[in-house]
């Protein structure tokens, strides 16, 4: 995968995903971690910034998993 590719995708899945409180983390799309009363994420993008991860359901995730569940 190219850089181009990556920073491509790291873009969709930031623009997808909605920031939490804490901007450093977002909402979870699958569990909706972060929606509670203290708003705190559990989603953080990985290094490689084209996948995600959920600590509060353990759910590992990228762009087009996003993009199913939207359908």
């Amino acid at each position: 995968m190219t850089d181009f590719e990556k920073d491509t995708i790291r873009r969709q899945i930031t623009a997808m995903l909605t920031p939490a409180k804490n901007r450093s983390f977002y909402i979870c799309p699958f569990c909706g971690s972060g929606t509670g009363p203290n708003a705190t994420g559990a989603v953080k993008l990985n290094p490689d910034g084209v996948h995600a991860h959920c600590h509060a359901c353990d759910k590992h995730f990228d762009v087009m998993d996003i993009l199913v569940l939207q359908l």
